[in-house]
């Protein structure tokens, strides 16, 4: 079930393949090696610098997710009757394909593992609790999202409209430095013992997840015509030297054996995914990428969604299997078994109309 390609950014469907390849990759290579950190790298032939750098750029799937999003969703006119279209073809659907995921991964987790009770899945299915299986908080966190996309639209529209951008990229700024910067700046300083509490008392109103609306909001961003002036060389490397902080920043972490837990606020994380997004979108504008090359991607583009629900499962499995590969190998099987599984599975499923629509959220 895949759309008519006219009718699609070419530019997002990069994206959101390579956002799918990004988490498929963090997860593959934490489940070969096990753990991460500079006392255990012995499953990547203990060259530390080149597995700190993979999971350092596996990092900015979701970060790229929440761009496409704002992307798409932020430059619309949500009146009452366009926000219960919104609601009725986006939200609903995501919730249905969640609720019958969460029920099912569920299953597959307390007959795999145990541990899981009916509590847990009754607080899950509720949105209060852990969803069975690590990967589907994203898609927790994306209906909270969802629920503010109308507001959080109608805000930029009539900050464009009056004319307050400089004072929406001051505030922008202000939110930067105190829920990415700061935080960023203490985790790296407590890998030395000398962490500073100044990062907690920031929190005032208890606002944990400000990090999604601000990646959400450059994608919009973006779409506005950010950065399309600029000189093409100039975001090209401002990405290259994104890109490169974020793997030494992985790197210097893992040499401090704090095992690069990075958030979606770490501040390269951050800058490497916006320059990356603005990159990509600033290359093919105005370009059409071949037929004969566009195809898979917007294929996979279009199976991203069910490939991501599908693929943690088939990692999981392969992480314990006994294969007699180890190391990068090792990795790269199970990367790949979980990308054709899962698409696999999904594009046999879009030849069914309410599997496409209500299970994988295929448009």
């Amino acid at each position: 079930m895949a759309a008519n390609e006219t009718s699609r950014v070419q530019s997002i469907d990069v994206l959101r393949t390579l956002a799918l390849l990004c988490v498929l990759s963090i997860h593959s290579l934490r489940a070969a090696i096990a753990q991460v950190n500079g006392q255990d790298l012995s499953g990547l032939t203990g060259n530390q610098i080149a597995a700190s750098c993979a999971i350092g750029l596996s990092t900015l799937g979701v970060p790229l997710f929440l761009m496409i999003s704002g992307y798409l969703l932020l430059d619309r006119d949500y009146t009452k009757e366009r926000t219960l279209i919104f609601f009725k073809r986006n939200l609903l659907p995501l919730i249905v394909s969640y609720e019958i995921f969460d029920l099912a991964l569920a299953i597959v987790q307390y007959i795999g593992a145990g541990g899981v009770t009916v509590a847990d899945y009754v607080k899950s299915a509720l949105f209060i609790g852990p969803a069975p299986m690590g990967h589907l908080w994203y898609m927790q966190a994306i209906v909270g999202a969802y629920l503010l996309v109308p507001l959080l639209a109608l805000l930029l529209h009539a900050v464009r409209e009056r004319g307050l951008e400089p004072y929406a990229y001051a505030v922008l700024a202000c939110l930067f430095v105190c829920y990415s910067v700061l935080p960023s700046v203490n985790q790296i300083m407590a890998l030395q013992g000398n962490a500073f509490q100044v990062v907690s008392a920031l929190d005032m109103f208890g606002i944990t997840e400000p990090r999604f609306l601000f990646y959400m909001v450059f994608g919009y961003m973006v779409r506005q015509g950010f950065g399309m002036r600029t000189a093409p060389v100039a975001v090209y490397a401002g990405m290259v030297a994104a890109l490169a902080v974020l793997c030494v920043s992985a790197a210097w972490s893992n040499l401090h054996a704090d095992g690069f837990q990075s958030s979606l606020a770490f501040t390269p994380v951050v800058l490497g995914g916006c320059m990356l997004f603005l990159a990509v979108v600033r290359a093919l504008r105005g370009r059409r990428i071949p037929n004969t090359l566009y195809r898979p991607v917007r294929s996979v583009a279009v199976c991203s969604y069910g490939m991501y629900v599908l693929h943690y499962p088939i990692v999981l499995f392969m992480k314990y299997a006994p294969l007699p590969v180890h190391g990068w190998a090792l990795y790269a099987c199970i990367m790949a078994v979980a990308f054709i599984i899962s698409y696999a599975v999904v594009w046999l499923a879009s030849r069914y109309p309410l599997a496409a629509k209500w299970l994988f959220l295929m448009k």
